[in-house]
């Protein structure tokens, strides 16, 4: 695989805090604190804890800071001022992160000169600033006025907004371009953990990949890249796409989960997971067993059982005895996506024994995606007790199917236009 430290692996890589001056200069910061809304207020979240260290890092450094980061989407009723962002994040660090309720304007630039060195304020979301959506190269987003003017009050640029790193957007593409720019801790995470498990130099690791969730071309897309890059020795399938696995098996699932398959789209995907099953046959594991729903009743059954005559809602018993096993025996562990319906306490069976397998795993391991992130919280395992907890969701499925990351390729050009010399990340 590519060193996705350029937006695919193979590439140069991308320069971190370390190569960079920052003491009395103004660093122009952007990260990702995009969080749930719930009755109007945040509900909290992960992003923003990790941002706020991210933000400390580089006050520490006596830079003055000034934030860009976004909220929802225009139209969307997600879509809110930065206000309580910047109070969480304030008191999560014990020290004033500022609000600052401009973000394109004079006002902002006047806010971003008057900052001192250890301070940091928050500019009003982005998603407010003209062109900030559009997706449009890097040359393009960096003539941008707002764009331009931010920049020419700033020393330096860091990108730390790794969820985002999937999308071609003003404040993502646009400063490397203007500005020399490097990675902050949350990217330089991301990067390397998700380089470390999936680029093993030791041909003797075995690699096990852990797919689940309710998107199956999503899911079959990172399978497939997985074993045409032999990037996984297995993988171990559940969800819906152990399903499909299962039917492309032969196994006949039943009518009430062929109407859920239906529902989510999985029909188009029938005929490429049989391809797939076809073709690496040995590398693709289905479930042995699994638990349909009986009016809100768990059902277990053995696969030479199926049909079921209710909604298969979570992997068997026996399935995830033998995940487990495979999971304690690799030396690299990626998981992606829960086993079943694990919001429902009857059916969280799969993803809560192979959350804790994965945790207690010696190998390294990696486990991302919305809801494997929500289900960690919901079966109260830690973030510390994993390899890796990427908090990243389209950006992340980008990486894991080989896709390119214009976040990366945005830092890689401006490391070659300011000759930033020797950079310490990969």
């Amino acid at each position: 695989m590519d060193d996705p430290s350029d937006g695919r692996p193979g590439g140069r890589p991308v320069p971190g805090l370390d190569d960079l001056a920052w003491d009395e200069r103004v660093a122009l910061v952007r990260v990702d604190i995009n969080s749930p809304i719930e009755d109007g207020h945040v509900a909290g979240s992960a992003r923003l804890r990790e941002a706020a260290h991210s933000i400390e890092a580089i006050m520490d450094r006596n830079a003055s800071v000034v934030v860009l980061a976004h909220q929802g989407r225009p139209g969307r009723d997600d879509f809110t001022s930065l206000e309580e962002h910047a109070r969480i994040m304030s008191e999560e660090i014990g020290r004033e992160i500022r609000y600052v309720p401009h973000v394109a304007d004079e006002e902002a630039l006047e806010q971003a000169i008057d900052v001192d060195p250890g301070e940091a304020i928050l500019l009003e979301n982005v998603r407010q600033a003209e062109g900030e959506l559009e997706n449009e190269g890097p040359a393009v987003h960096a003539e941008r006025d707002w764009v331009d003017r931010l920049a020419g009050e700033a020393d330096a640029f860091v990108l730390d907004a790794f969820s985002a790193a999937h999308r071609s957007h003003a404040s993502i593409v646009g400063f490397p371009l203007v500005l020399p720019s490097c990675a902050g801790p949350i990217m330089e995470r991301e990067v390397d953990a998700l380089r470390r498990a999936t680029g093993s130099a030791d041909p003797d690791d075995h690699r096990v990949l852990v797919l689940g969730g309710a998107k199956p071309a999503d899911a079959l897309d990172v399978l497939e890249h997985h074993l045409e890059a032999d990037l996984a020795d297995e993988v171990l399938t559940g969800g819906v796409l152990g399903e499909l696995v299962l039917a492309a098996q032969g196994h006949d699932l039943g009518k009430a989960t062929d109407g859920v398959l239906a529902e989510l789209g999985a029909d188009e995907q029938r005929e490429r997971t049989a391809a797939l099953v076809d073709r690496f046959p040995d590398r693709i594991q289905a479930p042995v067993d699994v638990a349909e729903d009986r009016d809100g009743e768990r059902f277990e059954l053995a696969v030479d059982e199926l049909p079921a005559e209710h909604e298969i809602a979570d992997i068997g018993p026996e399935t995830a005895d033998l995940y487990t096993d495979r999971i304690r025996e690799a030396d690299t562990v990626v998981l992606n996506g829960p086993m079943g319906v694990y919001e429902t306490d009857n059916f969280g069976l799969g993803t809560r024994r192979l959350l804790d397998a994965t945790a207690d795993a010696e190998g390294f391991t990696v486990v991302g995606g919305g809801h494997t992130v929500t289900a960690l919280d919901r079966f109260g395992r830690e973030p510390d007790a994993f390899g890796h907890v990427s908090l990243a969701g389209g950006a992340l499925m980008t990486y894991l199917t080989g896709g390119s990351l214009p976040a990366l390729e945005a830092l890689r050009e401006s490391a070659r236009r300011f000759a930033i010399a020797s950079p310490t990340q990969n």
